[in-house]
């Protein structure tokens, strides 16, 4: 069984914030991330660029699957 992060960013939060959680979730043993985009006029979930964020988190990490959520 493979397990997975959703993550979501939020007005409050940053992207450091993303990249700590994908990190963590990859030394704890998840197998994956999704990333899903969400723009201004979702209340307060805010993450404009998803496949920004997952080259760079290609970059920071070793093993993890990164997919985009539609």
């Amino acid at each position: 069984m493979k397990f997975s992060l959703f993550l979501m960013g939020t007005r409050t939060g940053s992207y450091q914030d993303i990249v700590d959680q994908v990190r963590r979730g990859e030394s704890v043993g998840f197998d994956g991330v999704w990333l899903a985009e969400r723009l201004f006029g979702n209340a307060d979930l805010l993450f404009p660029s998803p496949m920004v964020m997952a080259s760079y988190l290609a970059a920071c990490t070793t093993r993890i699957r990164i997919g985009l959520a539609a």
